[in-house]
């Protein structure tokens, strides 16, 4: 069980100092550690502290106050992190509720100005009347936070012409380990000898670790598109300037903190259509990738499989959209073409459908060319993560990501992938896909039960065969989701001694302490992919009798489909989560309610006594818009409804509840003199407002002169004129 009480004794010390310089908010409390000791990972680790900084100044101020007291520092943004890279046992530093603006757009430059916790679908707003946007396009573009991104170096759909995040950024306004600020952009290599500051002493240190073993680097580094494994010590060398903010992209918070960000734009393209391939068996979708990926226009070519399209008949927001392939299809490809105009991206995508029937496996072809169409088949893909976990074949048994973003050669990619299936048929257990096979990047998910102690032992082994079944292929472990707790161990398999040498010196030149985001990511010493697990060998809950019925095996179970992806911390599109989109708060997110409702099961919060978790459920609306929404169905509402019923079960019901309970009996009461219930409302409305427990600025409702019912049996019924009668319902 995860300790309630902070057993690090620098704490206490470090939290008074936070709340001396730092003017937003500073939470050392039981339950706000625990909002943050995960994210979209498997791991879970309980911090420091958390810091929700308002401004740059609060971030200096954050770091060189932990640096003084001997603490890690964390920065975190979405908490959108698949490998573990946004959790440890550090002072976390929540970037999205305040520092989340577009400080400026030059539409002439194509340049963008931002902050590390704006959500990408903002800028894309903010963007889009110059008629651009950022390249890249994660599935989670709706909540992952540009600091996140370019930590991640994320890629996205498009990344066949867009690339990776480092090849649209500029440079990044940064906080150093001892809280000193530094700005990283293009240097002429010619005038580093003279170069000032921190960026020059850097950079120097940089090239003089790395110049010697240019050959090395050379040899190690898989040229292939996807690659986000290591740091970026190939671009150190390639490029014609030395640019160290290149260097801090990818590096998941290891060597410096960003706080603002120069970001390149891309037009948006005028056309766009779709052509979705159905193919009747599970591979041969990946040897059609070689002869697709030549076709003039080809801006995407994404995967799913069956799996993912059965998750999407189960949630009704998908069932439309799943009905757009064939209903025999065991795999899915996503063929998108971009161009100048309708016509033109019409004419590709019909010749392209019309000789797909030739392509490896003969796979049925639909053509989609409006934007609703389109709009709705990316939103299926975007959820994929999600609706694989409505597909296994038990309720501890899930879709585990921990071998789930490797890279391989494109042309290689039908070989790998039987290869990779082979491995884990030989340890006994199943696959669901999706990803980005135009790039040879595939999301791989295993089914495993993490809380069996076999399953975990399990885990470790496939996630050894499969690193060296990706040196093999010359591919990458990460593809674009990060190194973090679930594949730095295996680096040294990948990149050998002399390349992680150099990430150890490279690591110290930024931090000679250590402090950076540690605990195992890229550099060494690593931890085990299999320890501090979620749900590691001393989870355990003892769930109480129930109100409601749970066809997903019990509440505990229910609680648990949440996956962390944090679709619930969108806020432009849909309706969930309402409550988050006003406060921005972790614990009003769907996400952190279902976190802290766990956690209070395991007991690391009091059970049904905790009024941490009646706070966090105190302003969701039970409006079910994450049962619509949520890509693995998670019902709030009732969630709510039975903590406070168990609850009210083990402390009594409040006299609020009371009152509301029986707000129809009052109101029928009232409507007996009408005239006597307003006087009464209005000499003694607060006390009446107290005692339900509403708020002392809201409005008493008058009752009207007659009531409704009444009124309306009253009514003059308009004569029939003969025609047949209508039944509304």
């Amino acid at each position: 069980m995860l300790p309630v009480v902070n057993p690090d004794p620098r704490a206490a010390r470090l939290e008074r100092a936070l709340r001396e310089k730092v003017r937003g908010e500073v939470r050392f409390d039981a339950h706000s550690r625990l909002l943050y000791s995960t994210d979209a990972s498997l791991y879970q680790f309980l911090p420091v502290g958390v810091v929700v900084p308002r401004d740059a100044d609060d971030v200096v101020a954050a770091v060189g106050l932990a640096a003084e007291h001997g603490v890690p520092v964390l920065p975190r943004g979405g908490g959108t992190s698949l490998a573990g890279q946004t959790v440890g046992a550090a002072l976390v530093m929540d970037f999205g509720k305040h520092m989340n603006r577009v400080l400026s757009i030059d539409p002439d430059a194509r340049r963008a100005r931002v902050q590390p916790g704006l959500r990408l679908e903002r800028l894309n707003r903010a963007a889009a009347p110059y008629g651009l946007q950022f390249g890249p396009d994660p599935a989670t573009i709706r909540q992952c936070a540009l600091g996140g991104m370019i930590g991640n170096n994320s890629c996205g759909a498009r990344s066949l012409v867009y690339g990776k995040t480092g090849d649209h950024v500029h440079s990044l306004d940064c906080v150093l380990a001892d809280g000193r600020c530094a700005h990283f952009g293009a240097m002429r290599r010619d005038a580093l000898a003279g170069a000032p500051g921190a960026e020059g002493a850097l950079a120097r240190a940089v090239l003089a670790i790395l110049e010697p073993h240019r050959a090395a680097i050379s040899d190690r580094y898989p040229r292939i598109p996807r690659r986000v494994s290591g740091y970026n010590f190939d671009a150190m060398l390639e490029d014609e300037e030395l640019n160290l903010a290149r260097l801090i992209v990818g590096s998941e918070g290891t060597l410096a903190t960003v706080v603002e960000a120069e970001l390149g734009l891309v037009p948006i393209p005028p056309a766009r259509a779709l052509v979705l391939l159905s193919f009747r068996e599970r591979f041969t979708s990946f040897d059609a990738v070689p002869a697709i990926l030549p076709e003039p226009g080809l801006s995407a070519l994404e995967i799913v499989d069956s799996r993912v399209l059965q998750g999407a008949r189960e949630i009704l927001e998908f069932r439309s959209t799943a009905a757009m392939v064939a209903a025999d299809a065991l795999g899915v490809l996503f063929c998108e073409f971009s161009g100048e105009s309708k016509e033109e991206v019409r004419a590709l995508a019909e010749d392209f459908a019309a000789r797909a029937p030739r392509l490896p496996g003969s796979p049925a072809a639909g053509v989609y060319l409006t934007e609703r169409e389109q709009t709705a088949a990316w939103q299926l893909r975007q959820a994929a993560t999600g609706l694989l976990y409505l597909t296994t074949p038990s309720k501890d048994i899930k879709p585990q990501e921990f071998v789930e973003d490797t890279g391989c050669p494109p042309e290689r990619l039908g070989e790998y992938t039987r290869r990779f299936e082979a491995i884990v048929q030989r340890h006994g257990t199943t696959t669901g896909f999706f990803g980005h096979a135009g790039q040879g990047c595939l999301h791989i998910r295993v089914d495993l039960n993490l809380k069996r102690g076999d399953d975990r032992d399990r885990m470790q082994r496939i996630a050894g065969d499969i690193a060296q079944l990706v040196v093999d292929f010359g591919g990458s472990l990460s593809g674009e989701h990060g190194d973090g707790l679930a594949r730095s161990e295996f680096l040294p398999l990948m990149f050998g001694p002399e390349i992680i040498d150099l990430h150890r010196q490279v690591k110290a030149a930024f931090d000679p302490e250590g402090r950076m985001n540690p605990g195992g990511k890229i550099v060494p010493p690593y931890q085990r992919m299999s320890d501090n697990l979620r749900f590691g060998p001393d989870y355990a809950v003892t769930p109480p009798e129930t109100f409601f019925h749970y066809a997903e095996g019990g509440w505990d179970v229910a609680v648990e489909k949440c996956n962390g992806m944090a679709v619930c911390r969108k806020l432009d599109t849909g309706t969930m989560c309402p409550s988050f989109m006003v406060t921005l708060e972790e614990m009003h997110s769907t996400r952190g309610r279902a976190n802290s409702l766990r956690e209070a099961m395991r007991g690391a919060l009091p059970r049904m006594k905790s009024e941490e978790v009646l706070e966090a459920l105190d302003l969701c609306l039970a409006c079910k818009a994450c049962k619509t929404e949520c890509p693995v169905g998670v019902d709030m509402a009732r969630y709510k409804a039975e903590f406070l019923a168990q609850h009210h079960r083990e402390h009594g019901t409040p006299r609020e509840a009371h009152f509301f309970g029986r707000v129809h009996d009052l109101a029928r009461l009232a409507s007996v003199s009408p005239g006597a219930a307003n006087l009464g409302q209005r000499l003694l409305g607060g006390a009446m407002k107290a005692a339900a427990g509403m708020d002392a600025r809201r409005e008493m409702p008058s009752f009207a002169k007659e009531p409704f019912r009444r009124a309306f049996l009253k009514r003059k019924r308009p004569a029939g004129d003969g025609r047949p009668r209508v039944i509304l319902f």
